[in-house]
């Protein structure tokens, strides 16, 4: 039976995110949130708390009811307070700051798959669906970049001291959200390759922890040191740190903000950025000071799938870049 829901399931999930591309009518946009909605919920029936699925199923609706009755009164009356609804109820549903605390309770009890798709796949109608309302109404940029602005100042202060990497990685959601969305202020087409990217480098590091059942920071003391410097890696390139794949997304940014007139709230962005790289450094220094002390227990472990997967990943990265180029 599970394995017939994600047959019927997982193939409606993909499909509903590309269909986004063929609409622009409010209608058809709700219509699509509801399909992907339905898909997603019977997936994490499978393996989640009832009560949870019940808590995401009653906010994603209301929130897609909210866009649809908003989008209605917007054309309407063409009152711009409609339009900010849209964007806070998209908020809403990606669970960004300060609607934060339901996608926080849900994510952290999915398994390693449920929680790559929510993580990843699950952001991607809303934000199209931002995208082309922060195209038309260029009036709500302002509110929106000070809303993005205390993201950044406070989920990096809610994450400092936790030590569950489901935790880490939600906060680290919350974090690229506010940058993805920065681009999609400058650019409409170019935050989709960002997206890609922390697609990469998310997939990355949940094969790591699925594969060797790493919850929290200390259980990294299990795995090799390779393993371990590969984690680092990783966690440097969400950070933005040049020269990884992650900084891609700050260097569009500048590229892309440089263009315009908003020399202030660049620097504010900048400065944020250096709360969020205290954040990611925190929990690099934390897996660095975790020495492997017995890896006896682990030695006898095949590791050439997952090395396989590392190599399809690093190609991936390179093709991003190649992609970004072209643009």
């Amino acid at each position: 039976m599970n394995l017939y829901l994600y047959l019927i399931s997982l193939p409606i999930l993909l499909i509903s995110n590309f269909m986004m591309f063929m609409f622009s009518s409010s209608l058809f946009m709700w219509m699509i949130m509801e399909i992907n909605l339905i898909s997603f919920i019977s997936l994490t029936m499978i393996s989640t708390n009832s009560e949870l699925v019940m808590m995401y199923f009653l906010t994603q609706s209301l929130n897609s009811y909210i866009f649809l009755m908003s989008a209605i009164m917007s054309k309407l009356s063409n009152l711009y307070q409609f339009d900010l609804l849209v964007l806070i109820s998209m908020m809403s549903k990606l669970g960004m700051f300060p609607f934060h605390i339901w996608y926080i309770k849900f994510m952290k009890f999915l398994n390693w798959n449920m929680f790559f798709i929510g993580s990843s796949l699950q952001k991607f109608i809303p934000l199209m669906v931002m995208n082309m309302y922060l195209k038309l109404k260029i009036h709500l940029l302002w509110i929106f970049m000070f809303m993005l602005i205390f993201s950044l100042i406070f989920i990096p202060l809610l994450a400092m001291n936790t030590y569950s990497i489901k935790m880490i990685l939600i906060y680290s959601s919350l974090i690229q959200l506010s940058w993805i969305i920065s681009v999609m202020i400058f650019n409409n087409k170019i935050w989709i390759i960002i997206f890609l990217i922390y697609l990469i480098c998310l997939l990355s590091l949940i094969e790591i922890f699925k594969f060797f059942n790493i919850s929290y920071i200390y259980e990294m003391s299990k795995v090799s040191m390779f393993i371990k410097i590969y984690l680092i890696l990783n966690i440097l390139s969400l950070s933005g740190l040049p020269p990884f794949l992650g900084f891609l997304i700050k260097w569009m940014y500048m590229n892309l903000s440089s263009q315009f007139n908003y020399f202030y709230f660049n620097i504010l962005i900048m400065l944020m950025s250096t709360f969020n790289f205290f954040f990611y450094m925190n929990m690099t220094m934390k897996c660095l000071i975790l020495w492997n002390y017995n890896m006896k227990m682990f030695k006898k472990k095949n590791y050439l799938f997952l090395k396989f997967k590392i190599v399809m990943i690093f190609i991936m990265s390179i093709f991003m870049l190649l992609i970004y180029e072209i643009f």
